[in-house]
């Protein structure tokens, strides 16, 4: 595996280099580890915290997106160039999008015989993601899918880490220790930040 050569860059002088040593290795489980650390470093830094004080319920959507670019742009471009593109939250934010405006429609068509309530309250459903009152309702359908897709869920349950790393991990599945102690508002706002830093960059 070749080595990242862009620069391990960031706001408050956080050293990368042991991120890019574990991805270099393909050591995923202690990279996920290490990104959690560094992600809550710069949150915190960028808080006027401790760097590593540790209390993820502060962490709001609102806060993600003031992130520096600099930080934000190693973690990603060190995740996807080590993994051949496969992990990243770039990654992640790409196979959200095209979770995007795909209902489960043959589900709901299972359901018509037997629950025509259910039909029609789909029906409203899809008027009022159309008309944008249910943005909430359709990001959680999203997460339901998104979550199977990059193997953070298997027959109806959320893995456990070890559960996790037992098998290949689906594209996109790493990160993934730090996403998932997040609210969906806020996981989604690090990954629209990290998008945004990327355009800009």
């Amino acid at each position: 595996m070749f080595m990242f050569s862009g620069d391990l860059e960031s706001a408050f002088a956080i050293d990368y280099q042991p991120l890019q040593s574990v991805l270099s290795a393909q050591q995923w489980r202690e990279a996920d580890r290490l990104t959690t650390r560094l992600l809550i470093n710069v949150l915190n830094l960028q808080m006027g915290l401790e760097p590593n004080q540790l209390n993820l319920s502060r962490y709001t959507a609102e806060q993600f997106q003031s992130l520096p670019c600099r930080d934000l742009n190693t973690i990603d471009r060190l995740w996807t160039h080590h993994s051949q593109g496969n992990y990243g939250l770039s990654v992640q934010h790409q196979i959200w999008l095209t979770q995007a405006d795909l209902p489960d429609v043959d589900a709901h068509l299972n359901k018509l015989g037997s629950d025509p309530v259910g039909w029609l309250g789909w029906c409203l459903d899809v008027m009022l993601d159309a008309t944008g009152y249910d943005t909430q309702a359709r990001d959680r359908l999203q997460w339901e899918q998104f979550v199977v897709k990059v193997g953070w869920q298997r027959q109806g349950q959320m893995t456990s880490f070890d559960e996790l790393f037992s098998c290949p991990i689906p594209r996109g599945g790493l990160p993934a220790m730090f996403p998932r102690t997040l609210e969906t508002a806020a996981w989604l706002s690090l990954l629209q930040r990290v998008n945004h830093c990327a355009r800009i960059n």
